[in-house]
C-alpha cells in the first residue's frame, strides 16, 4: 500500500501479549489487558473487564400452579433456597418446580428481561413462549 495509508514496514510484526488478573477478593470479574508492539515499544491497547458470572432469568411452576419468575446467577443455590422454604414467596406454595430458565452473560440485561417477564405483555409471553 502507498502513500498515507497503513505502512506494514514500519510495524515490526508480534503477536500481541495478552496479560490477565484473577478477579480481585470481593470482584466477580476477570481484567484482560492487550499490549501492541509498535516497532519501538509495547503499547497498551484496550483493557477489557469480563464478568465472571452468567445471570439466569428462571420460572418457576409453584403447587398451587402459580408461576414466580426471578433472576440469579447461581440457579442451583437459588433453587435449593426456594425448595427450603427460604424465599418468601414460593415459602408457602412447595414444592416448585423449574419451567425454564434463560441464561444472559450481561447483569442488567437479565434484570431488565425478569422485569418484563412480570409485565403484562412478558406474562402473555411467557405463557405463549416459555411455559
Amino acid at each position: 500500500m502507498s502513500g498515507r495509508g497503513f505502512n506494514s514496514h514500519r510495524l515490526h510484526l508480534r503477536p500481541p501479549k495478552l496479560s490477565f488478573d484473577s478477579a480481585a477478593e470481593g470482584f466477580d470479574f476477570l481484567v484482560f489487558q492487550i499490549e501492541f508492539w509498535t516497532g519501538l515499544r509495547w503499547t497498551l491497547s484496550t483493557t477489557l473487564l469480563i464478568d465472571l458470572f452468567m445471570w439466569n432469568v428462571y420460572l418457576l411452576r409453584c403447587s398451587d400452579d402459580t408461576i414466580y419468575t426471578g433472576c440469579t446467577n447461581d440457579i442451583n443455590d437459588r433453587l435449593r433456597r426456594h425448595n427450603r422454604g427460604e424465599v418468601h414467596y414460593t415459602s408457602t406454595k412447595l414444592p416448585v418446580v423449574l419451567v425454564t430458565y434463560l441464561t444472559f452473560t450481561d447483569k442488567y440485561k437479565a434484570y431488565e428481561f425478569e422485569k418484563y417477564l412480570k409485565s403484562g405483555s412478558g406474562k402473555a409471553f411467557s405463557k405463549k413462549r416459555l411455559l
